[in-house]
């Protein structure tokens, strides 16, 4: 909001040193890490809430991901390493298309194993409590579900982030 309100430029360094375009490219990513330690904070809620909903939960989620990005991925892989997760990933293309080479060498034994269930060419059509419809090509699928984590973005202008000092994947910083 402050970046449209008050027309602050993408170049703006905050107090943290950081310029505006690199705060939100970092925060954007911070969110699939954020995903994969779910399951720990619910494994510390044993004894607290009541023994069924735990077990339940505990047991067995259905999760879909959203998404064809590195976060997406990376979300689906966090939470497929996680035991009793069953993990599907929509994506609306036919296949992914631009995830880093790292995130494609962690998700292949994953979809070859099962552990994620990948459904290409796939849209959302309506979210419930325990179950998700998704439009694939002209039929609905109709998953049990518990959880929905939503990864779609657009495609980032890399070279403009670049020119405003964003650093990719594990770019140096150039000196000035």
């Amino acid at each position: 909001m402050l970046l449209f309100m008050h027309h602050i430029p993408y170049t703006q360094p905050l107090k943290s040193g950081k310029t505006v375009i690199q705060f939100l490219y970092d925060s954007h990513y911070e969110g699939a890490d954020a995903v994969a330690k779910y399951v720990d904070e619910w494994r510390a809620l044993k004894g607290l809430v009541d023994a069924e909903r735990y077990d339940k939960v505990h047991a067995h989620c259905d999760v879909l991901v959203v998404g064809g990005g590195d976060s997406a991925v990376e979300a689906a892989v966090g939470l497929a390493h996680q035991p009793g997760n069953e993990v599907t990933l929509s994506y609306r293309r036919d296949k992914l298309v631009r995830i880093k080479k790292k995130n494609e060498e962690r998700l292949a034994p994953l979809l070859s194993s099962g552990r994620i269930k990948p459904l290409f060419g796939s849209q959302v059509a309506e979210v419930t409590p325990d179950r998700v419809r998704l439009k694939v090509g002209t039929e609905v699928q109709e998953l049990e579900n518990d959880y929905v984590f939503v990864f779609a973005g657009g495609e980032p202008p890399f070279e403009f982030l670049k020119q405003c000092g964003v650093r990719f994947g594990g770019e140096e910083a150039q000196a000035s």
